[in-house]
């Protein structure tokens, strides 16, 4: 039988040593074997790529070292350049899977039509306490996302032979910003169950509430020529943000 395609997983840091080998372990815990994990160190100043030389004995490991800082989007942009597989799939260094992730994303893309998968999550602390779970609809089209960014960027995997190589921006949500660029050419389905876990970080840029309402702002002004729409859809976006506090 012929081996299933390759799915490359492209995981930036940035002195992610307190997390990074537990990212690692969840995607050697995958129960879908064939992938190639690429991580790209954006020029840490801690002990995170020294803490991963321990799975060195796994050929499917590749280290990139960044000689300068770059950010998020160009340490993202490297791995994907050098990816080798079909599919193309995100975890960052503090995040974690569990272990049907891959499997249950490949299965439903190879028995479907759609090019892109998506999952629900959980966000947990620091701590690794579970603080609140994140749905999505099953099939999440362009229009969806314009109103809320469905897609955690953690759960998404596409078809990179079917739809090309989609690179991310140098801006604030630029992995929304790449998402709403694959949506134009397809739909998004989700598998059952929550298959991630998203640490939120009091360091993060998330973190920051009205810089993520502007940069949201920024990305679909962007795609938008109206100012109004743009403004609509912010608008949108913050109340689903604030129905899902309150339905916690």
């Amino acid at each position: 039988m012929p081996s299933s395609p390759v799915i490359s997983i492209i995981m930036p840091n940035f002195n992610g040593e307190r997390f990074i080998a537990q990212a690692v372990e969840s995607v050697l815990g995958q129960t879908f074997t064939n992938w190639e994990l690429i991580i790209i160190d954006d020029f840490s100043t801690d002990s995170s790529t020294e803490l991963i030389t321990k799975f060195w004995c796994d050929s499917r490991i590749t280290l990139i070292k960044n000689s300068y800082n770059q950010g998020v989007a160009a340490a993202r942009n490297i791995g994907i350049k050098h990816a080798e597989g079909q599919y193309i799939s995100f975890l960052d260094s503090d995040d974690t899977w569990q272990a049907e992730k891959l499997q249950k994303q490949y299965d439903l893309l190879n028995a479907s039509e759609f090019w892109c998968s998506h999952t629900d999550f959980v966000e947990i602390s620091e701590e690794g306490k579970i603080l609140r779970s994140r749905t999505s609809p099953k099939i999440i089209k362009r229009s969806n996302l314009l109103l809320h960014n469905h897609i955690g960027n953690l759960s998404g995997l596409y078809d990179a032979n079917f739809l090309g190589k989609h690179f991310q921006k140098p801006l604030m949500h630029e992995d929304y910003d790449m998402w709403l660029e694959i949506l134009r050419k397809t739909d998004s389905i989700k598998p059952i169950g929550n298959l991630a876990s998203y640490r939120v970080r009091s360091s993060s840029l998330s973190s920051n509430k009205i810089k993520s309402i502007l940069g949201h702002y920024r990305v679909l002004r962007g795609y938008q020529t109206s100012v109004c729409l743009s403004v609509l859809f912010t608008f949108c976006h913050v109340c689903i943000k604030l129905s899902q506090k309150v339905g916690k």
